[in-house]
């Protein structure tokens, strides 16, 4: 365990919360801070004027040591020096955080072994302390259009460096909910177009999306939403945007209450394309509203595409593991010899999620593998291993009693056509304690079957989003 007392803080919050956190990370670390104070208070007592005037030297330490120092967490102690005073005076500041903990020595300098330094009890309580001082949204981001390079202009935000203090400062209760609109405002409306592209223009939206799982009360909450899943979706669909898979992943934190309207829009949208990548991300994004299931349970009863009607029974039942509909339609999707195996390999994995009729289901997956243990010598594509091996895992998630799937995941495990998927299984039976008897593979895949792996992923993804 890296940082017990960490944990120990946590644990506190949590049972004093009667099971209950704070709904942002920032007001989490708030009580975290509060809570330091009385658990050092009976070693080392401190007055509330105190603890407020540590906080605030602690925060442009931290603030000014991220924005300028090259070792942003390994602080020199002249340097704290010019925000703490020295340790040796009375009432030093330095010294009060070195007693508490805030601060620890960690070392010296690597070129100079008589300067020592010190580090924050944890980097995010740095990161925590900083946000404090940091009183007007255009220290992230002062954008001057005619003139970027000049002096006062700021585009810390689109810095790796500064994105978790942005989203610490977006959750605290001592940033000013107008100062937090401001910021995100301009963030939605900034522009910087070079030639067509405006690829600081999505960063910054994108910063603004990421931003409202601190900020859920932001007024143009929905208007970000909208333009995630449109970017999201309709790029994807066109091939038109590299930025539409981080739009996508934004989507995985956000409140499902508000992607719920656009969502179930675009599941009836009259274009199939839409409908398609609609259908695939409401199972990713886990939105289980009753107007998402409603959408979706009718792209599978209308829609002429079987690809969109597989993706479609898939994520219904992700997000609803009890759905009926979803079960039939998934055990009708797992195929015969002469069907394609590529689409049901979904259908085989998701259906270990089911929650009922799981008798029903563990015997269509037993018939779906069943044949080929039958006919051991049978040639199989690529697709149909695949099928097969999602089919005996599922099986076994779901009765990990019945045995019948072992066999066939021992003769994959010799015969696969690809040596990663070998050792994959080989290890998958290894962590079940299942023998592998005969299997003669190499430990370690090579750099080549890697490679052919990685390779068959990007052509099945390619065929996922063209058909």
């Amino acid at each position: 365990m890296k940082n017990p007392l960490r944990l120990t803080l946590l644990c506190f919050n949590w049972y004093l919360g009667n099971g209950e956190l704070p709904e942002t990370k920032a007001r989490l670390y708030e009580q975290f801070v509060e809570d330091f104070y009385v658990w050092k208070q009976e070693q080392f007592p401190t007055t509330i004027e105190q603890r407020t005037q540590l906080n605030r030297a602690l925060g442009e330490l931290a603030r000014e040591a991220i924005d300028k120092e090259d070792n942003r967490f390994q602080l020199r102690h002249d340097f704290i020096c010019q925000f703490l005073g020295v340790p040796e005076e009375d009432g030093s500041l330095f010294q009060l955080a070195l007693n508490l903990g805030w601060l620890n020595k960690i070392g010296v300098e690597e070129n100079n072994r008589r300067q020592t330094v010190y580090a924050f009890f944890h980097p995010t309580f740095q990161e925590f302390f900083a946000t404090l001082t940091i009183n007007d949204w255009h220290f992230f981001l002062n954008h001057t259009p005619s003139n970027p390079l000049q002096p006062d202009s700021s585009y810390r935000i689109f810095e790796q460096t500064w994105r978790e203090i942005f989203l610490l400062w977006l959750g605290s209760s001592y940033t000013p909910d107008t100062q937090k609109e401001e910021l995100l405002n301009a963030l939605m409306n900034f522009e910087n177009r070079f030639g067509e592209h405006d690829f600081y223009g999505y960063r910054a939206k994108l910063l603004a999306a990421s931003g409202l799982s601190e900020f859920q009360e932001f007024s143009k909450t929905q208007d970000i939403v909208d333009w995630i899943l449109n970017l999201s979706i309709r790029q994807i669909a066109t091939f038109n945007n590299p930025f539409a898979n981080a739009a996508r992943n934004h989507l995985k934190n956000m409140p499902e209450e508000i992607l719920s309207d656009t969502l179930a829009m675009l599941l009836r949208a009259e274009n199939s394309n839409l409908q398609h990548e609609a259908a695939k991300l409401a199972g990713e994004v886990k939105c289980s509203t009753p107007k998402v299931i409603d959408a979706l349970t009718d792209l599978v009863l209308t829609t002429q595409f079987t690809d969109t009607r597989c993706d479609a029974l898939c994520s219904l039942l992700e997000i609803d593991p009890a759905n009926r509909i979803a079960i039939d339609g998934l055990i009708q999707t797992l195929p015969s010899r002469d069907m394609d195996a590529a689409l049901a390999i979904p259908a085989a994995q998701v259906l270990r999620h089911a929650e009922v009729e799981q008798e029903r289901v563990a015997q269509a997956l037993e018939q779906c593998i069943q044949p080929y243990l039958l006919e051991e010598n049978s040639i199989l594509f690529p697709p149909q291993e695949d099928l097969i091996c999602a089919a005996a895992f599922s099986l076994l998630k779901i009765h990990p009693e019945n045995k019948s799937s072992i066999p066939v995941l021992q003769l994959l495990a010799q015969n696969h056509s690809f040596q990663i998927q070998r050792f994959q299984i080989s290890k998958a039976l290894e962590r079940m304690g299942v023998e592998n008897i005969g299997t003669e593979i190499s430990t370690i895949p090579t750099n080549q079957e890697i490679l052919e792996a990685a390779f068959i992923e990007k052509i099945s993804a390619l065929r996922d989003l063209v058909c």
